[in-house]
């Protein structure tokens, strides 16, 4: 499925959550072919075929990747969540597909060897630079065995941070804060008072207002209440 209108937004009326895994799959597989394209071209390494090519080799990936990865920060379930997981290895091993690929190194640093010497202006230069360091500081350097040591490394800290997201993130939905202090909350505006009565309701108590860590209710809350103990305890 096409994930982006042609102004490069996302419909998010239209748009399913069992739409993101083929499109991942999709995606990945043009940025790998884009790779292939890249370490088999013939041509002398340029800044155009070499280094423009590297910063456009997924750019339908990193589209989906930022609008997937907001939505599972933002609005997510156990269908995200677990997508998450899944794609984070993905990625993870893709990145070191163009980091650790010696042929596609060689290009790059053969480009960054001739940079004073291709017309380049200030910012071309700067991404030739970027661009080298990149691939020196991720292991462009290592030999075969430790590059295969580091893949596996990459991908067990791409599966141990989603699931460290993931705790962060039950853990910030799973907090309230009670309190039945109508005077200290005075000051709040109507609407986050509303949403707090409501959430103090469904969690069973009426007779209080309930505030959580997500945005629209902890920061009004640190901004108007007058209770410096339920402020710091927020």
């Amino acid at each position: 499925p096409r994930l982006l209108d042609d102004n490069h937004l996302l419909p998010f009326d239209q748009v399913k959550d069992g739409d993101f895994a083929p499109a991942f799959d999709e995606a990945i597989r043009l940025a790998r072919t884009n790779l292939e394209k890249l370490a088999q071209d013939p041509s002398p390494a340029s800044f155009m075929n070499t280094i423009e090519a590297i910063e456009f080799h997924k750019e339908e990936l990193d589209k989906i990747s930022l609008l997937f990865f907001n939505l599972v920060g933002a609005n997510t379930n156990d269908l995200l969540q677990a997508l998450a997981k899944e794609v984070s290895p993905k990625l993870a091993e893709l990145s070191n597909d163009l980091l650790l690929n010696g042929t596609i190194f060689r290009r790059v640093k053969d480009v960054f060897d001739r940079r004073e010497h291709l017309g380049l202006d200030s910012e071309r230069k700067q991404l030739v630079e970027k661009t080298y360091k990149a691939f020196r500081r991720n292991g462009a350097l290592l030999s075969d065995a430790e590059k295969e040591k580091l893949r596996e490394i990459d991908k067990t800290l791409a599966r141990l941070t989603q699931e460290f997201s993931d705790n962060v993130l039950k853990a910030t939905n799973d907090f309230l804060l009670f309190t039945d202090d109508e005077k200290c909350l005075k000051d709040l505006p109507k609407g986050t008072l509303e949403d707090a009565k409501a959430t103090a309701k469904e969690k069973g108590r009426p007779e209080a207002w309930a505030f959580t860590l997500h945005a629209p209710s902890y920061f009004p809350f640190l901004q108007y209440c007058s209770r410096e103990d339920l402020r710091r305890e927020l």
